[in-house]
């Protein structure tokens, strides 16, 4: 088990940056910054395609906050292997009430990747909702 602050310091640069490259509606630059575990899961017409149905109608992100974080090796429905699940308090301009939104990493050669966002409707810590690799539903 992972410290939390190096926890923190491993992982929240490449899930932050993988944000603000979604943020910006860049869905392409997204896909090809994932893990190979989200593309060989859904192909990048899919995943556009699915993050703009689902973040247009919440406008534009006003503000994002860490608000937990949590080291794994094995996810349900995902093969074991090193995770990082980290939840996010997200504001977006059309959504009155903060949304938490978590989002996880998968380590793979030796670098962290977003491997899914889980919706928040969802529960993060068995992973068994709907996220990016499934069809995300909000």
């Amino acid at each position: 088990m992972l410290h939390k602050s190096r926890l923190r310091r491993l992982r929240l640069p490449a899930q932050r940056q993988w944000l603000k490259i979604i943020d910006a509606d860049n869905y392409d630059k997204g896909w090809m910054y994932a893990s190979e575990y989200l593309k060989n899961a859904v192909p990048k017409d899919s995943f556009k395609q699915t993050l703009q149905g689902v973040r247009s109608p919440l406008g534009s992100m006003k503000n994002r906050v860490l608000a937990a974080s949590e080291y794994t090796t094995s996810l349900p429905g995902s093969p074991d292997g090193e995770y990082v699940v980290m939840k996010y308090k997200t504001e977006f301009a059309k959504k009155s009430e903060p949304a938490l939104r978590p989002v996880i990493s998968k380590k793979e050669d030796g670098q962290w990747k977003v491997a899914d966002i889980i919706s928040s409707r969802n529960n993060a810590a068995n992973s068994t909702g709907r996220g990016i690799r499934d069809g995300l539903e909000c």
